[in-house]
């Protein structure tokens, strides 16, 4: 008589053993980025908003602070161009900072350049110290949704657009689901470049991890071998 049990493993199980039944392939969840050697710093991009900031990564923590002390303010991006996006992966990234109200905002950018110079083709998610919020600046547009700080920002490519998103406590909330507009303006980013986003108001500065890019969802799913005995 044969009996089946299970192992179960957060990736594919890659075993040989006498008496296999079947092997089900598990998801990886795509590891945080830690070269940041093909990302660029685009430099503030509004006119009137000068305050230049430094992105400097350290592992799979990125550091924001501002160059040059002062009170203005600074809205720059840190993209690259390496990575594509298939239907169901996301770009994202865990807030380690405590973004308050008056501080800027901060989170995951999509973009048709990392060399842009303004902030057309440019969308993001991030939150702004009170709400989180999703921006098309291709077209001015936003829409914000009111919540605590949440742990995790993305945005996820889908079939037909994108989908922005939040994780807290471990509860994931899209926010708004499958678009190709926001607050009624077509999105013009096309994700062919991907990164952060930061709003820096004076000397604010912030630190956000574990930028990711690959499969969506909070968690993995596992892999599991049948065997027989």
């Amino acid at each position: 008589m044969m009996t089946r049990k299970k192992i179960t493993n957060s990736l594919m199980v890659a075993v040989v053993a006498m008496g296999i039944v079947g092997i089900v392939a598990g998801t990886a969840q795509a590891a945080p980025v830690t070269d940041f050697s093909n990302f660029r710093e685009t430099g503030s991009l509004h006119p009137s908003l000068t305050l230049d900031q430094a992105f400097t990564p350290s592992g799979a923590d990125i550091a924001i602070t501002m160059v040059v002390a002062g009170s203005n303010i600074g809205q720059e991006t840190f993209l690259s161009e390496e990575f594509t996006l298939a239907v169901g992966d996301r770009v994202s990234v865990d807030l380690t900072s405590v973004i308050a109200a008056g501080d800027g905002d901060a989170g995951v950018a999509i973009a048709s350049s990392k060399n842009i110079t303004t902030r057309e083709n440019l969308a993001l998610c991030a939150w702004n110290g009170t709400q989180v919020q999703a921006v098309n600046f291709g077209a001015g547009a936003a829409e914000t949704f009111a919540t605590a700080q949440p742990d995790t920002l993305f945005i996820e490519k889908t079939a037909t657009g994108w989908s922005f998103g939040s994780i807290l406590g471990g509860t994931e909330t899209l926010h708004l689901t499958d678009v190709s507009e926001v607050a009624g303006a077509a999105i013009t980013a096309n994700g062919n470049a991907l990164g952060l986003w930061s709003d820096m108001r004076g000397d604010k500065p912030r630190t956000l991890s574990n930028l990711t890019v690959g499969a969506g969802g909070p968690a993995a799913t596992p892999g599991t071998l049948i065997y027989g005995k």
